[in-house]
């Protein structure tokens, strides 16, 4: 088994692209996610602690990682917010994941391709939650 495989990956994301628009009658500038990819294969983990003090030291507040088995970075930057959408239960079957319990995680950062995780590369994207009091919809 490899992670490198699409039916090895267990959670489904969403990837939302952050522009800022403008209002028309404030003439502030508001953030406006609009979508660019749905039902990603991704693996979603809790950012070590280790990676969370290294993030730390270079300004960026941290607390997840997710993984992809492609590269990434022709559609997701660190203006992006991803949102996982499903999750793998104990029977291997994806589980929606309730709106209500969704978090929505800003990428803070790419990383370079991790081969660390078995015979494949697996590009990660740092992510903070501060976006978890905000809908893209």
């Amino acid at each position: 088994m490899s992670l490198y495989d699409d039916e090895n990956l267990p959670h489904l994301c969403d990837v939302y692209k952050t522009t800022r628009v403008r209002e028309s009658r404030s003439g502030t500038a508001v953030k406006t996610p609009v979508l660019v990819s749905t039902a990603v294969k991704c693996w979603e983990q809790a950012a070590s602690a280790s990676e969370v003090k290294l993030y730390l030291q270079r300004g960026y507040n941290i607390s997840r990682k997710v993984y992809f088995n492609f590269d990434i970075r022709s559609f997701i930057s660190e203006r992006c917010m991803i949102v996982v959408t499903h999750r793998q239960n104990g029977d291997g079957d994806q589980e929606a994941v309730p709106e209500s319990d969704r978090e929505y995680y800003d990428v803070m950062s790419l990383d370079e391709p991790d081969s660390s995780a078995g015979y494949g590369i697996l590009w990660k994207a740092m992510l903070s939650n501060s976006s978890s009091d905000r809908s893209p919809v």
